[in-house]
């Protein structure tokens, strides 16, 4: 099932809008009421794109797409680092400790260089967690969202072709750089595909 079309005569007031918009969410983020009500055709704009992302709208399961709780899971990180502006640098080595940067750092805190690259590692690599719920192909799809948001287009396409690498499509990598349109604007979505072909040309 494809996302609605506008419709030439659908209500547009911002009461029809804001109840199909909750209608389709269960709810909506009580900041998009004000949109909704001062420019309610943008809102619901807004809402047909948001649904469409996160799957509001029932589209059919396939194993093509992410599901609902990958994107919503996918989400959560960039809602939760909207206000961190850290840039951060890196190269596409495997152990953050092999990095250049990290090696540098070595040179001054070998410790704190063992904990970082520790507890990226665990996070990121195939090998780091023994135990882990999401393997590292949907992990990487996490760092990458995120990254897409920070603007870090060369660090996202490396971790792009790590995602490649661990089995994710670029179907997958395309829909986790989708999913955070909504908190972060189509600007990450730009920056994504800028990654994506990134990636591609030096794959």
């Amino acid at each position: 099932m494809s996302a609605p079309e506008i419709k030439q005569n659908e209500d547009l007031s911002p009461e029809a809008v804001l109840a199909r918009a909750t209608n389709a969410r269960g709810d909506i983020f009580p900041e998009w009421k004000p949109v909704a009500y001062a420019s309610p055709k943008t809102y619901h704009l807004i809402n047909q794109t948001v649904s469409y992302l996160h799957q509001y709208h029932g589209q059919a399961e396939s194993s093509e797409k992410l599901s609902g709780p990958m994107r919503e899971l996918i989400a959560i990180p960039a809602l939760c680092a909207k206000g961190d502006r850290r840039q951060r640098k890196s190269t596409g080595s495997q152990s953050l400790a092999d990095t250049p940067e990290w090696r540098y750092a070595a040179g001054i805190d070998p410790e704190l260089v063992r904990c970082a690259a520790a507890f990226v590692d665990h996070c990121l690599l195939a090998e780091g967690a023994a135990d882990e719920v999401l393997g590292p192909g949907p992990r990487e799809l996490i760092a990458i969202a995120a990254l897409c948001t920070r603007g870090e287009v060369e660090l996202a396409a490396q971790h792009m072709r790590r995602a490649y690498d661990y089995g994710m499509t670029r179907r997958n990598v395309l829909e986790a750089i989708c999913c955070v349109v909504p908190m972060t604007g189509m600007i990450s979505a730009q920056l994504g595909l800028q990654a994506m072909q990134l990636a591609a040309s030096a794959g």
